[in-house]
């Protein structure tokens, strides 16, 4: 099974994204090997700042941000 093959325990990493009006983005982050959504959560917003706390192993993560 693809998905077995990873097999690092999540961890929580912080990730910042920044461009003019990233303030009105919505995100949404998801796991293609489990067909699963994940939580993401915004932990900081700025004019031109989006930082957003994920889970993150060693597999591939999707990560969409929509609206700015």
């Amino acid at each position: 099974d693809e998905a077995q093959r990873f097999d690092l325990t999540p961890e929580p990493y912080k990730l910042s994204f920044a461009g003019e009006g990233v303030q009105d983005a919505s995100l949404q982050a998801y796991d293609p090997l489990n067909d699963a959504p994940l939580p993401a959560q915004v932990v900081a917003r700025s004019r031109n700042t989006l930082t957003v706390e994920v889970p993150l192993t060693d597999s591939p993560r999707l990560i969409t941000i929509e609206g700015f």
